[in-house]
């Protein structure tokens, strides 16, 4: 990790009491995130969108119970979502444009403050956990072009509910790279 990137984190992370951490859209820091950020006990916002961000998220950031926001679409994140993601605090998840693999963790359910869920562009594949249906709060779920997603978000229905549009009029489809069967809601709202 560069000198500044280092410096920039130790000074976070002895400035805990700092709610936010505004590395806004387009900085182009080209770090990974450090596991001590963990130590960020108070930090509710966190959003490093359109930068350069590489390898895992650390497990210690799902650990952090005041986070609110978590931002990091448009990186170079990899690997899986991980199955100890269950803080309640969290009303967004904006984890769309990277390089995510693997299955959605049934936990996500546990989310149930989430409003905006954002796991588009990655390379996500299996069924939808029936379990996302507990996000009685969520309004903005966009999981299309990942890999291979399949099933229903029926159970998902709320009257606010929106997804990408596509052609059809009556069923959205969110269309995956390669799927055989593309998720499927009848009842959600085109925007």
């Amino acid at each position: 990790m560069p000198p500044l990137v280092q410096t920039m984190f130790r000074m976070l992370i002895l400035k805990s009491f700092y709610e936010h951490v505004p590395i806004t859209d387009r900085s182009f820091l080209q770090a990974s995130i450090p596991s001590t950020i963990g130590r960020l006990t108070r930090l509710e916002v966190l959003q490093m969108k359109s930068n350069k961000i590489y390898g895992t998220i650390p497990s210690q950031l799902w650990d952090l119970s005041t986070l609110q926001v978590l931002n990091l679409g448009y990186n170079d994140i990899e690997g899986e979502i991980s199955s100890s993601i269950s803080n309640t605090n969290l009303t967004h998840l904006l984890l769309g444009t990277n390089i995510l693999e693997g299955t959605l963790p049934s936990q996500i359910g546990e989310l149930t403050n989430l409003v905006q869920l954002d796991l588009s562009s990655n390379y996500l594949s299996g069924a939808v956990p029936n379990e996302l249906a507990s996000l009685s709060n969520l309004v903005a779920l966009d999981l299309s072009f990942n890999f291979d997603l399949s099933g229903s978000l029926d159970g998902l229905c709320n009257s606010t509910m929106i997804l990408p549009q596509n052609d059809t009029d009556t069923t959205i489809e969110t269309p995956s790279f390669f799927a055989s069967e593309p998720l499927v809601c009848s009842c959600c709202t085109k925007i």
